[in-house]
């Protein structure tokens, strides 16, 4: 039976890094010797102490009983019943958090399934301080060994601590192996023979994002989220080049909650689609909104009143940039009626337009 002492011992090798000597302790244990414990507080201290010998074992390399004994072992813990379940929940979060890291140590990583494991606990806000910032650390180490750079980044933006300088300085590390191989990966942008493709955050949104574009030359990106906000970033940098807003009273009032957008052949022109019977139009070159186009359709309404909802939000041009064609996106309604639109752009700044209805 594993005391308080031994547990105590065990946490604070692996504050300091000394995964070895914590290897040492508990190299020649059973199964049986695991599983001997006589009540609730015996039951957590197995599986605390069960939980940070995996986790060693993976640091130093020593992984050749983790999934034939030792995970067996921790389920068997888990699993075993007792006159209290207290701590029911704190020992099923760190079950689903030591599978996780598990998960990170195969090959190849799943990062998929290392987030679905761990992710919901950290969505509920119901991991303790040393379990929450073990979360955060599995995960993003998952996203690192998968090649996710962004995901590893927004994750660690946090900066949660530990308590213990050695693994605070291993949370810096990370973030500094991050920032290198974001600089690795750049020119992957432009080099699309690279195997490993660049994930790199250009901009942050505080909202749900509608949707995104970039310009036909690569030069431009264009996002928008459903506060109505439109971000023009220069891809090379991700320096922001205007931020327009003159929409954002629709989404405000949750009518415009579709988005689209799309660049003109040209890369004069960026068309905004909102599911409100409206298009707008950016010039590029003064990047600001310059004309727009209202085409309400059908009287959705005559068919239910909250029929407003996701109607005209599909845009694109044609192949020569000269026409803008405009589809309704009415779900179910677009069944019961269908009318597209044709409006030509001239490709000066100064946009004249006529309508042409096609039934």
């Amino acid at each position: 039976m594993i005391t308080k002492d031994q547990r105590n011992q065990v946490q604070q090798f692996y504050a300091e890094g000394s995964f070895t000597q914590l290897t040492k302790l508990f190299d020649s244990y059973t199964a049986v010797e695991w599983l001997d414990f006589a009540d609730q507080a015996g039951r957590v201290i197995h599986m605390e102490v069960l939980s940070l010998y995996i986790e060693a074992s993976f640091h130093i390399g020593n992984i050749h009983r983790v999934d034939s004994d030792l995970i067996p072992c921790l389920k068997g813990i888990f699993t075993t019943q007792t006159e209290s379940s207290e701590n029911e929940s704190f020992v099923r979060q760190l079950l689903d958090i030591t599978e996780g890291m598990v998960l990170v140590f195969h090959e190849p990583c799943d990062g998929y399934a290392v987030m679905g494991k761990i992710g919901p606990w950290l969505d509920r806000g119901q991991l303790v301080p040393d379990l929450r910032f073990k979360a955060i650390y599995t995960m993003a180490l998952a996203n690192l060994r998968t090649g996710n750079l962004l995901d590893a980044q927004a994750k660690l933006h946090e900066r949660p601590t530990s308590g213990s300088s050695y693994w605070d300085t291993k949370l810096k590390d990370m973030e500094t192996s991050l920032g290198e191989c974001s600089l690795l990966y750049t020119d992957a942008v432009q080099s699309p023979s690279r195997k490993r493709a660049a994930l790199l955050e250009l901009t942050r949104i505080d909202s749900w994002i509608g949707d995104l574009a970039i310009s036909p030359d690569g030069s431009i990106g264009a996002v928008m989220d459903y506060s109505g906000q439109l971000k023009l970033i220069r891809i090379q940098d991700g320096m922001e080049l205007k931020v327009l807003t003159d929409y954002k009273s629709l989404f405000s009032e949750e009518k415009a909650m579709e988005v689209r957008l799309v660049f003109s052949p040209d890369g004069k022109f960026l068309a905004v689609g909102m599911a409100v019977g409206l298009v707008a139009v950016v010039d590029l070159q003064r990047l600001e909104f310059v004309r727009e186009f209202k085409y309400p359709g059908l009287d959705w309404e005559q068919l239910d009143r909250n029929a407003y909802y996701e109607e005209y939000t599909h845009v694109s041009f044609s192949t020569s940039g000269k026409y803008l064609l405009i589809i309704p996106t009415a779900k179910q309604y677009v069944l019961r009626a269908i009318t597209d639109i044709l409006y030509q752009l001239n490709t000066e700044p100064s946009i004249s337009w006529i309508l042409v209805q096609v039934k």
